[in-house]
């Protein structure tokens, strides 16, 4: 998986994340579970229909396709 300083390091530079695990979950539910175990305040969650999305506070989006960005 990815862990914190993943994440920030994605968003910053417009990039991806290996999302193995959780890379199918299209609500991103799962993906919002993770981040929140890390220590991210997540906003909200919703799915595209192609993949999940979830939006944290800091204003970071993380797609379970693996997109990340600011």
């Amino acid at each position: 998986m990815f862990d914190y300083d993943d994440v920030i390091k994605a968003s910053e530079k417009g990039g991806y994340l290996n999302t193995n695990g959780i890379r199918y979950d299209l609500d991103g539910k799962g993906m919002a579970d993770y981040l929140r175990s890390i220590g991210f305040e997540v906003i909200q969650h919703y799915d595209t229909g192609r993949n999940g999305i979830v939006i944290l506070k800091n204003g970071i989006k993380v797609s379970t396709n693996g997109y990340c960005h600011k």
